[in-house]
């Protein structure tokens, strides 16, 4: 049977999600069905496929209608049609009424039959499928339900299974009876469609740089934090996990590197609404439709608060449908990735002898000593502590579920979900744990046909606790001491602090925080009937955030074996004297309005023009109460009533801001036959962060982009799939500084008595700056996109420079300690971020079975201090010009000195000798003082970052590879006390590995019982380079077969296994056991290592 495709390929390209919807007058008198198909095409940009033999058993038809929908007009259509008609996306497929299967057309014998079911991705039914024998050249059509049987002379030899806008499948017969497909569509790179900022543009006529990330691979990582599990996933954005405690991840995003002083957070906006970073990082990542991110002058048009890049967030919606309910469940294990190895007993009396032994003082500990310590034969007497060992859990669980219904008719279509996920206490007997709970409904009407709403509401409900722990006390812990006694009893720890009793006693302290996080918005749409073209667009927001925080303090107890008694004797500790407890309460809530005015129109068929102007406004208000009381009497009830009632005790405050933003915004959008592009946008945008006179600040954005591949001369070139070129320039803002530091500050305080009466005294805490506005970051962007041989090879590759001026920082290095002000932020710095990003992507088929993908992405971002506020008569070598935002300046260590001889001959800093670190002296005058110190070339956030990305598919099976890497960082690897065991405490194992000793003069490590004057704190020996590749993210999967899901009643069903954070490839920081991403010596939470087991049903 052959398939004639009606209309297949939009007139243009650039095909806005409107154009779909435009109304339909049609006044046709016994006319033919194709005739009116034909219309119908021309008036909306749907397709159309139908058969030869449907269109000659068609009957003509009568149909006037005007301005009606277009269900309304193929309701009306196919009524007395033996035909009926399937909406497949932008397809309209035509299918017989009559669902019995075809018969077929048989140029040869067919003693052989073959059956199966074809579905597509959505696992919906695809009617009117060919499907061919290769080497018989026997065909059937699928019916109404996707079934087909055809006949064929053996069971052998090839189905080729073929569909417009499908890709084509060959499948081996293999002697099977039965052969279920699914289908995938063909959808081209260039038939995408992206969000950007108040709107959506086909890839084809972007002119910026944006970077996207679909639902899928959003939903790829088992993180709990959304941003965590995107890491090396998104060319220009740079993602650091610095902790990984649950509830407490410390992830930093930043675009395409840090280019300021001050606050370098993105932008991010969740379906059109700027909301904070809260917002994102906990998002439930199976609501995610798609999340761009804009990274050139495509982000002016958030004009103020755009300079540090736009993340724009766009939720799940309804499609028309049958209802579809998915339930996806995961169970995970997650352990800290990296925890700092700290020496063992043995190791540290032995230091702590040698110690004592070049001081020339009495060795603490005989050889006896060091024997027991390290046999473990007398474990009161001579304990070997491994205070992370009895603190941390081997494997904490993490539990995930999701449940989701989408679907729709004509005028209603939904998308409501919720979702749960408990991460429990990473401690050993642990109290802590982080539980959320989400709920998203979206919903969208048409009231008329030309008037759309949708209602968007979306709250999520966390429960945080966290103890009250100090990292110190597990590294610094003295493995010498008993953190729990043989019988049970908890020890000191290291002075009365023991770091087991933090983890499992909430008595100790913790902080429980209640978050209940709302957001609405109501949108309409409205098309107007006597203006063709124009749209009216408006919206509501309302967002509301609100905390309860508890912080509470009891009273807890260790015990101090007294050896000459023999008696455990029980002490307070000392963290608190009585138990206390104080309350935090901040709300706040944000209201946003908008309205735009859109025009669209297609001249001569080539010229397409896509305008609209637009005004928003918002205003925030924040509350914030507190109260706390101590003495209670009783630590059961912790709660204020139950505190002191001496108002000593006690104490509540309270404060509230209110601060608003207004603008005007726009864009206007050329495209002449999807070949030469061109767009403007602009925000004027105001706020009350900036005195009056001085509010409102202009931010423009130009771009372009030249398709070559569309030129004549560029058709003969058959291996070229696209080749684009564009260009952009903008000028940004970043206004994220304290409101109002236009005016003088003052606060109560230094209480005065006047006539035996207290009063409340005002003191200025901050000077003014009646000059300070918006910082502007002025950016340019060109790129280069191009495909090859059918989609095998694409590749994007950007260079871009941002130079950022009026840089809000505090003049502090300038202005001396001694006069007492606390300065406000000045337009005084000056920074240039430039580099070059590129992806490049290879994805291949090897016959019907297996498949795979390779891609990668590349960012170098470097940025340069131009001008910033430093103390007068900084020396050359130590200025933060020329240099990375926040590169320390260090002593740079050249080794250790090996005797006397060599400490007399060399600079040395005062009071060095053998086994001390040596310095370089930097300028030449025979002194090591600060002089000596030097501006590094790199600091803790990455010049570079890149990710590798491996897919391969076979049948059913699919595994997933995502590694992420970073270079041209450092960070420190030690604690920053000294290393001093006698005088400190505990050490990492490292410090006495070929450690300098009168015995070992060459040693590489300086010796024990470093003074704080001497020891590696602000030198380059405590830093170490932070490049590594990593194995960030790992999933195998596997999908249920159609013949098993047909059985269920399901419509897909995949279980999977998957991992993030699994191991380093390679690193530097294995020999500390610290991972490279903290910035804080491995005192704190690691990032999680996350293997997970789920499901994915959906019905």
């Amino acid at each position: 049977m052959r398939l004639t495709i009606m209309f297949m390929v939009a007139a243009l390209m650039h095909i806005n999600a409107s154009v779909f919807a435009q109304k339909i007058t049609i006044n046709k008198t016994k006319t033919s069905l194709i005739s009116i198909l034909k219309e119908v095409r021309k008036q909306t940009g749907y397709n159309f496929v139908i058969t030869d033999d449907q269109i000659e058993q068609s009957k003509r038809v009568t149909l006037k209608i005007s301005q009606g929908e277009i269900q309304e007009v193929l309701s009306e259509l196919f009524k007395t049609q033996p035909l009926t008609y399937k909406i497949d996306n932008k397809t309209i497929i035509i299918i017989d009424k009559d669902n019995t299967i075809d018969e077929g057309n048989y140029p040869n014998p067919a003693s052989v039959k073959i059956r199966g079911i074809v579905v597509d991705e959505k696992n919906d039914p695809l009617p009117g499928m060919t499907i061919k024998h290769k080497e018989s050249g026997n065909s059937v059509s699928t019916n109404a339900q996707g079934e087909y049987q055809i006949g064929i002379p053996e069971a052998s030899g090839t189905l080729v299974f073929s569909f417009v806008g499908y890709k084509m499948q060959e499948v081996a017969i293999n002697k099977k009876a039965i052969l279920d497909i699914f289908m995938k569509p063909e959808i081209g790179k260039l038939d995408e469609i992206v969000v950007v900022g108040y709107g959506t543009q086909s890839i084809l006529n972007i002119s910026g740089a944006i970077s996207r990330v679909s639902a899928k691979d959003v939903a790829m990582s088992p993180s709990a934090h959304l941003g965590a599990g995107l890491a090396g996933r998104i060319p220009g954005v740079v993602i650091n996990a610095r902790g990984g405690e649950p509830g407490a991840e410390q992830v930093e995003i930043f675009i395409r590197g840090k280019s300021t002083t001050g606050d370098s957070n993105p932008l991010y906006v969740i379906d059109g609404i700027v909301r904070d970073y809260a917002g994102f990082s906990y998002l439930n990542p199976n609501e995610i439709e798609s999340i761009s991110v804009l990274k050139d002058a495509s982000a002016a048009i958030y004009g103020s608060r755009a300079a540090n890049g736009v993340i724009l967030i766009t939720t799940k919606r309804g499609d028309q449908g049958k209802p579809s309910i998915t339930f996806d469940y995961n169970h995970g294990l997650s352990q800290q990735m990296r925890i700092p190895e700290s020496a063992d007993a043995y190791t540290f009396a032995t230091m702590a002898n040698l110690e004592q032994r070049i001081k020339g003082l009495p060795e603490p500990y005989t050889a006896q000593d060091l024997e027991l310590y390290k046999n473990g034969g007398d474990p009161l007497n001579h304990p070997n502590t491994s205070w992370a060992d009895l603190i941390f859990k081997d494997w904490s669980t993490q539990k995930k579920a999701d449940v989701s219904i989408s679907g729709g008719g004509k005028d209603t279509r939904y998308f409501i979900s919720a979702g749960y996920l408990d991460a429990n206490s990473p401690f050993i007997k642990g109290f802590t744990y982080n539980k959320q709970y989400s709920f998203r409904s979206n919903l969208d009407f048409n009231v008329t046909d030309d008037f759309k709403v949708s209602l968007d509401l979306s709250g999520r409900k966390r429960d945080l606790e966290n103890s009250r722990f100090d990292w110190a006390h597990i590294y610094l812990g003295v493995p010498l001491e008993n953190a729990i006694y043989p019988n049970g009893l908890i020890g000191p720890g290291r002075g009365g602090n023991n770091a087991v009793l933090m983890a499992r006693d909430p008595n100790y302290g913790y902080t429980n925080t209640q978050n209940n996080t709302f957001f609405g918005t109501a949108t309409a749409d409205y098309k107007v009937p006597f203006l063709e073209g124009f749209t009216l667009q408006g919206s509501y927001a309302y967002d509301n955030d609100e905390h309860y925080i508890k912080n509470w303090s009891g009273i807890t107890y260790y015990y101090l074996l007294n050896k000459e008694t023999g008696v455990y004797e029980q002490k307070q500790n000392a963290v608190t004297a009585s138990p206390n407890l104080g309350v935090n309460s901040p709300r706040m809530n944000t209201l946003t309005t908008n309205f735009k005015v859109s025009y669209q129109t297609t001249i001569s068929e080539k010229h397409v023009v896509d305008a609209f102007v637009g005004y928003e406004q918002s205003s925030t208000q924040a509350y914030n109460l507190s109260a706390g009381r101590s003495m209670y009497v009783t630590g059961t009830l912790e709660e204020l009533f139950a505190g002191s009632a001496n108002k000593i005790y006690q104490y509540n405050d309270g404060s509230s801001a209110k601060t608003g933003r207004d603008n005007y915004f726009g864009r206007a959008q050329y495209s002449y036959n999807d070949r030469y592009n061109i767009q403007f946008q602009f925000r004027y945008d105001g706020s009350q962060n900036f005195p009056p006179g001085n509010r409102y600040g202009f931010f423009p954005g130009v771009s372009g982009n030249w398709n070559i591949a569309k030129e004549q001369f560029m058709q003969h070139l058959n291996i070229l799939d696209y080749l684009k070129i564009r260009a952009s320039y903008g000028e940004l803002g970043n206004d994220k500084v304290g409101a109002y530091q236009y005016l003088t500050s003052y606060t109560y305080g230094d209480n005065y008595v006047f006539n035996g009466i207290t009063s409340q005294g005002l003191v200025q805490t901050g000077a003014s700056n009646p000059n300070i506005t918006w910082e502007v970051a002025k950016t340019t962007d060109i790129g280069l996109e191009f495909g090859l041989l059918k989609g095998l090879l694409n590749a994007e590759i950007d260079w871009f420079k941002t130079t950022r001026s009026n840089v809000l920082a505090v003049r502090n290095a300038s202005v001396p300690d001694y006069t007492g002000l606390t300065l406000p932020n000045e337009n005084i710095g000056r920074v240039q971020n430039k580099g070059i990003e590129a992806s490049l992507s290879h994805t291949y088929h090897i016959g019907d079975k297996f498949k795979y993908m390779v891609s990668g992405n590349f960012t170098y971002a470097k940025n340069t201090v131009q001008f910033q506020d430093e103390v007068p008569g900084t020396v050359a070598w130590q200025k933060a010009e020329g240099k990375p935002l926040g590169s320390p300046v260090l002593y740079e260590v050249t080794g250790v000195f090996n005797d006397e001889a060599e400490v007399a001959a060399t600079p040395h800093r005062d009071g060095s000798g053998p086994g001390d670190l040596i310095v370089r002296d930097v300028n030449n005058d025979g002194i090591i003082n600060s002089l000596d110190m030097v501006r590094q070339k790199y600091g803790v956030f990455p010049e570079i970052v890149y990710g590798l990305n491996f897919r391969f598919g076979y049948k059913a099976f699919e595994l997933f590879l995502g590694f992420q890497g970073q270079a041209h960082a450092i960070s420190p690897r030690f604690n920053p006390y000294p290393y001093d065991p006698v005088g400190w405490g505990n050490f990492p194992t490292f410090l006495s590995q070929d450690v300098w000793s009168p015995e070992n003069p060459n040693g590489s490590k300086p010796k024990p019982g470093l003074s704080s004057a001497l020891q590696a704190t602000g030198t380059t020996y405590n830093w170490e380079n932070a490049s590594f590749l990593k194995l960030k993210t790992a999933e195998f999967s596997y999908n249920l077969p159609v013949s098993i899901l047909a059985k269920a009643g399901l419509k897909r069903a995949r279980i999977y296994l998957s991992g993030s954070n699994l191991f380093f490839v390679k690193d530097h920081f294995r020999n500390v056991n610290i991972d490279p991403e903290q910035t804080n010596s491995g005192w704190g939470y690691s990032q999680n290592r996350l293997l997970n087991m789920g499901a994915s049903i959906t019905f």
